[in-house]
């Protein structure tokens, strides 16, 4: 088992032929099929266009995955149960974050992706979510998180980690 969830979708090799007349989905389904991880496509939505050409895949299957999705402007994300794509678009907001739901004020890592802490709950990778807090309003994808648990007499609370859409 890899520490990180993703770790054996970057390790794994694979080499793959794809013929014309296929649609993206489909393209990405091969890929994971190919890479012997398990990993499922579990969602798709946006655009889905059939390639008019042929293609010829090779290398890690993360990369091939990730060229794949370049045809449409996707991104993905990988959850426990399988790999969720994200349209170029982005996904409607599912999550609604006030200042009341955090424990500090927001905070950027040097990529320029805000960090909430929130007390502890299920927040989702993968989905949309809009924060309002100082006056201001962001919304953009959650694509980390995690869990701190201390039984002792320690904090309790989550970390996530927000894409920002480009035009925040």
């Amino acid at each position: 088992m890899a520490i990180a969830p993703g770790l054996k979708l970057w390790e794994a090799p694979v080499s793959l032929d794809v013929e014309a007349g296929v649609t993206v989905s489909e393209t990405v389904q091969r890929l994971l099929d190919a890479s012997g991880t398990g990993i499922q496509l579990l969602s798709f939505p946006g655009a889905d266009p059939v390639t008019t050409r042929g293609q010829a895949f090779f290398g890690r299957a993360a990369e091939c995955i990730e060229e794949a999705l370049g045809k449409t402007g996707a991104g993905c994300c990988l959850v426990s149960s399988g790999l969720c794509v994200v349209p170029k678009e982005g996904l409607p907001v599912s999550m609604v974050l006030t200042e009341e739901d955090l424990t500090d004020m927001p905070s950027f890592n040097c990529g320029g992706d805000m960090v909430l802490r929130t007390g502890p709950t299920g927040w989702t990778l993968g989905k949309g979510v809009e924060v309002r807090h100082g006056g201001t309003v962001s919304r953009g994808l959650i694509s980390e998180r995690m869990i701190n648990l201390d039984t002792g007499d320690g904090p309790w609370h989550v970390e996530v980690v927000v894409e920002l859409k480009q035009d925040e």
